[in-house]
């Protein structure tokens, strides 16, 4: 099973922890950037982050977020849905 990291953003004064499934190869130095954040109807909403230039290629993956309340409690998973995986970004 691949290493997780948590990368926090904010949305609309809301918090959101996104766990980002990463390869166990995938250095821990990688930073994960924010490359654009999608809504599903039905679903919650999917953020897509870039790592650039890992072993010659951009790579996106992307995750549905976990909701952290008003004082940073984890409230669990808005629900089961996740597009969780690893996208060549030029491809």
């Amino acid at each position: 099973m691949g290493i997780y990291l948590y990368k926090e953003l904010e949305f609309g004064g809301q918090q959101f922890a996104f766990p980002m499934p990463a390869m166990a190869e995938l250095p821990l130095e990688i930073r994960f950037q924010m490359k654009s954040l999608k809504v599903y109807p039905g679903h919650a909403p999917v953020a897509f982050f870039e790592f650039p230039n890992y072993k010659g290629k951009r790579f996106l993956v992307g995750e549905a977020p976990t909701f952290i309340g008003d004082l940073g409690e984890w409230a669990g998973r808005l629900n089961s849905f996740s597009t969780s995986g690893y996208y060549p970004a030029d491809e």
